[in-house]
């Protein structure tokens, strides 16, 4: 385990890091892992990372549980995230329930009343989320923005409102 456990408001050392054991959910086996209660850090690298109402900069390790916690970037084996954001998530299976995430690159992935900008995945199982771009393969509650017929009509506006706009700055100021 190694992590650089900051306190964000003053810089000071936090004592909210320790080492405890974690029974994974499909062998109960029991595992060592990092436990983090609110406390911030910069770096955490451990093979297993149990994070509560704590935030920090990077994780790497096998497996991370967040429950109301955040992070900038995440990369790991799994990861199984319960009210709490991250801005880089890139894992081989990742579950987001009724959390945040700017990125999300998985080989699997489920959102279950989560939000997300950017998906990449080769299979995702959604139910009550909300994404604006998706790659890769979808099922369940799954309702799209754009159609290639919308997106048709929307670059088509988009490019009529440059021509308009062109012109109207033509005539403003006079350039052929």
């Amino acid at each position: 385990m190694s992590a650089d456990p900051t306190d964000s408001t003053n810089g000071n050392d936090v004592s909210g890091i320790r080492e405890t054991t974690y029974k994974q959910a499909a062998t109960r086996e029991e595992v060592p892992a990092t436990e983090m209660n609110q406390t911030a850090a910069t770096s955490v690298e451990a093979e297993t990372v149990i994070m509560n109402r704590s935030n920090a900069e990077t994780i790497t390790g096998g497996r991370v549980v967040m429950e109301r916690s955040g992070a900038k970037s995440i990369e790991t084996s799994s990861t199984q995230m319960d009210q709490s954001g991250v801005v880089s998530l890139g894992s081989d299976n990742a579950v987001l329930l009724r959390s945040r995430a700017v990125q999300v690159v998985a080989d699997e992935a489920r959102l279950n009343r989560s939000r997300a900008l950017i998906v990449s995945t080769k299979n995702a199982e959604i139910e009550n989320s909300q994404i604006v771009l998706f790659n890769g393969r979808a099922s369940g509650d799954v309702t799209t923005l754009f159609t290639p017929v919308t997106a048709a009509i929307a670059g088509a506006g988009f490019g009529f409102v440059l021509v308009i706009f062109g012109a109207l700055l033509r005539a403003v100021f006079g350039r052929d």
